[in-house]
Parts: C-alpha cells; sequence; structure tokens
C-alpha cells in the first residue's frame, strides 16, 4: 500500500498494541487526526458524495482502493484532482500527474480534458502544450464538449503547436455547439457572422447566437446586438438590438457599456429616418450599404475606401435610372448622400414618373422658397433626411437625391479639408464621379 499517500503516523497506542500481541487482519491509520481502515476496498460513489460534500479524508478513504487494486478510472481521476489542489492530502504535482495519466489512458474524459488544461495553462503540473493538444483530443473525440470547445479555439488561433485550421476549427465548435455547450453557441455565430471555416451565413449566426442568449451567455446577447445593428433587410432589428444591448450592459458587458449611451441616443434617429435598400439611412455604414445594394441587383462600377463615393449600374435597382452614387462621410463611416441618375428624363412627361413615384411614398413635397440656381424641382423635407429632384444642367438628366442631415455636411466639409491640403486628391475625386 502507498505509505505516502496513507500519510501514516502510527500513534503510541497502536504500537504498544502491535508488539505486545498478533495483529489482527485489519489496520488503522492516523491521517491528519482521522481514523480509518487502510485495507477497506471503497466505494467509488461514496467517495464522489462525500468529495461534493468537501469530506475530503472520507473521499480518500473510498478512492484510493478503487484506484489503485481495480484501477477504476473514475477514483484515479479524483484521485489527481485532489493531489492537485491538495484536498485532504498534500498537493504533489507528480501524483497529481500520475493519477490524472492513469485515469486518462483508462478513457476518463474528464481526466483526459482536465490532464490536458493542466498541462496547457502549467497550472498544478508542469506545462506542456503539444502533451496538452493530445489529451484535449481524445476527449474531443470523447464527445467531451469543453475539450472541442477548447480545441477549436487552438485550431482557430495556431497555437500549441498546431497550423491554423478553420475549417477543422468549425468542425470542433459544431460538435460542441450541438452539446448545446452555451461558450460554443455563441462562439459558432461569430463563425458564420463573419465566415470562419465557412461561408457567412448570417441566419445561422443570429441562430446560434440566440441558443446562447437563451442560455444566460451575456457575451451572446452583445453579439446578437450587434448583429442586428450591423444587418440589413429583415436582419435589421434596432428596437431588438437596444434590447439586447441594455441586458449585456447592465450584466456589465464592457463593450455594451461603451455603446448603449450612443445607441439610446439613436434609437428616436432611428425610428423616423428614411430607409433605403433595408438601412435606415441616419446609421446606414459603407460596408452595410455595399452589401445590400449589390444584394438588391446594384454592379458596382467604382467602389474605393478612401474616396467619398461608391458608384453603380443602377438599372436594375430603379427603372430608368443608369447610375448610382453614393457619398459616404470617410470620418464617421455614414452614408451622407444617395443619387440616382435618369438619363434623357428632363422632359416633362418622365419627370411626372419621377415625382409621382416620391410622393406616392412620401407625401407631397414642401413648398420651394428658394431656387435661385434654377434646377431644384422638388424638395421633401424629414427630421433627418432630405429628399431633392434636380435638373441636370447641361446635360438634360434628371437626378433623385438624399441627403442625411449632419453626415452631409461632415463629408462636405471633409471633402473641403482634403482640397486646401491636396488639391489633386479633391480634383481626381471630382473626375472619378458617374
Amino acid at each position: 500500500m502507498n505509505i505516502k499517500f496513507c500519510c501514516m503516523v502510527l500513534c503510541s497506542a497502536l504500537l504498544v498494541t502491535a508488539c505486545a500481541s498478533k495483529p489482527t487482519e485489519k489496520t488503522t491509520a492516523i491521517t491528519n487526526g482521522e481514523v480509518f481502515d487502510i485495507n477497506y476496498i471503497g466505494s467509488v460513489k461514496t467517495g464522489v458524495e462525500a468529495y461534493n460534500k468537501k469530506e475530503y479524508l472520507r473521499s480518500l478513504q473510498e478512492f484510493y482502493g478503487p484506484a489503485e487494486a481495480k484501477k477504476n478510472p473514475i477514483a484515479q481521476y479524483y484521485l489527481g484532482l485532489m493531489y492537485a489542489h491538495g484536498q485532504g492530502i498534500g498537493y504533489d504535482k507528480g501524483e497529481a500527474k500520475r493519477w490524472l495519466t492513469q485515469a486518462a489512458t483508462n478513457g476518463n474524459v474528464d481526466a483526459q480534458y482536465t490532464l490536458g488544461d493542466y498541462l496547457s495553462k502549467g497550472i498544478y503540473i508542469d506545462k506542456n502544450p503539444v502533451e496538452a493538444v493530445k489529451w484535449f483530443q481524445k476527449a474531443a473525440d470523447g464527445k467531451h464538449a469543453v475539450a472541442q470547445f477548447t480545441l477549436a479555439n487552438i485550431y482557430l488561433r495556431g497555437s500549441h503547436g498546431v497550423k491554423r485550421d478553420d475549417r477543422q476549427a468549425l468542425l470542433l465548435m459544431k460538435a460542441a455547439a450541438e452539446q448545446r455547450y452555451a461558450a460554443a453557441q455563441n462562439a459558432l455565430g461569430t463563425y458564420y457572422q463573419y465566415g470562419v471555416g465557412t461561408s457567412v451565413d448570417l441566419a445561422l449566426a443570429e441562430q446560434h447566437y440566440k441558443n446562447a442568449v437563451a442560455q444566460g451567455v451575456i457575451a451572446a446577447k452583445y453579439n446578437l446586438a450587434r448583429l442586428y445593428l450591423d444587418g440589413t433587410g429583415n436582419l435589421f432589428d434596432p428596437i431588438n438590438a437596444h434590447g439586447l444591448m441594455e441586458q449585456a450592459a447592465l450584466a456589465g458587458h464592457p463593450s455594451a457599456i461603451k455603446e448603449i449611451a450612443l445607441l439610446n441616443r439613436q434609437l428616436d434617429s432611428i425610428k423616423n429616418s428614411i430607409t433605403l435598400f433595408g438601412v435606415p439611412l441616419s446609421i446606414a455604414t459603407r460596408e452595410q450599404l455595399r452589401l445590400q445594394v449589390k444584394r438588391e441587383g446594384g454592379v458596382s462600377l467604382k467602389e474605393q475606401d478612401d474616396l467619398w463615393d461608391d458608384i453603380y449600374d443602377s438599372q436594375d435597382l430603379l427603372v430608368g435610372s443608369d447610375r448610382l452614387i453614393i457619398g459616404y462621410s470617410l470620418e464617421k463611416d455614414r452614408v451622407a448622400s444617395v443619387q440616382y441618375r435618369f438619363p434623357e428624363a428632363n422632359t416633362p412627361s418622365n419627370y411626372h414618373k419621377i415625382y409621382q413615384m416620391i410622393i406616392d411614398r412620401y407625401g407631397r413635397a414642401v413648398e420651394l422658397n428658394d431656387n435661385e440656381s434654377g434646377r431644384l424641382l422638388n424638395l421633401w423635407k424629414f427630421k433627418n433626411v432630405t429628399i431633392k429632384i434636380e435638373k441636370g444642367w447641361p446635360e438634360k438628366s434628371l437626378f433623385l437625391s438624399y441627403e442625411v442631415e449632419g453626415n452631409y455636411n461632415d463629408m462636405l466639409a471633409e471633402q473641403e479639408r482634403a482640397r486646401a491640403k491636396d488639391p489633386g486628391k479633391a480634383i481626381a475625386q471630382k473626375a472619378n464621379t458617374y
């Protein structure tokens, strides 16, 4: 029997008895003041119950026989934990690794994961990341969800001596999520949102975030809120986004705390904003509009991040138009203007078609009080967007424009500063128009 495990200190009364008479078949030992029978076979079930009650000396007595004599992997696993944490017996990293390794070798997936975790972090036993991966893999093969999640992150980072493999990371994360491991469900949402190891699928991202939110994952509430704010079409949902962001902020999520104040201010603007391509213009980003314009049939002619305008062939977006120019404030990354061109449309009949299309959607135009250029035909003013129908000059085109209050002036100011600093940039920008 392992003398080190028992930590025996034989009391004088037992020594006297042993010297005076023949020993009995069963012997007792005193460990930390507790007396128990070292020949007791033990019960793993009773040991686990004692361990959960933090009755560590009792659990030691129950585990040692099955671990040593019967090679029971559950008992071996618990002995490894107890040596690692100094529970009921002194901390001993050698014994911790020995028992955990025996349990892991005998197929206990909890021991395989725990051994991998300790080796990975260098806690309780000496650090060995390469060996850690071996045990994580064995536990993952045994459907241990946390091991699958951990190994997925290792493949995603390309750490522990493993080459980065996004596809393998995806497969492992899916396996963990299928077992309803909440952290994996949240992580899998990011995989589908950003296309890690797979193509982007925002509907799947939403579903996995929702699964994690249902289990109370605070980070998933924040991620789902951002998905609803950055999404387009049916996925753009600022009202639900606000509720989720508020919950995450109240739970202490640092990014949510920073963003909720701005979102509170934006909410009223969102509710009253003109919407194009499924996105409110008052908060639309360049990435959002680029994605949605092309989804709805726009063909990119120029998309350049360091210039203010993106240009599209718009024939499949709006009947009668041939060009769409979307201007942005570069500093704010927000849409500033949207303008359609209708070539050779400067005739009464064509103008009426465009005018009727707008009043059907937004009502009649406001009265024009200032039209010195003679180009402006109609004007609609809303809380944060102005809509205009203008004549082209000297060409015969008509232009339908949406100007976002604040962002439009910011774009003009940025262009003016650029013109003063580098006239060539402003000239290049103008030359690229249409």
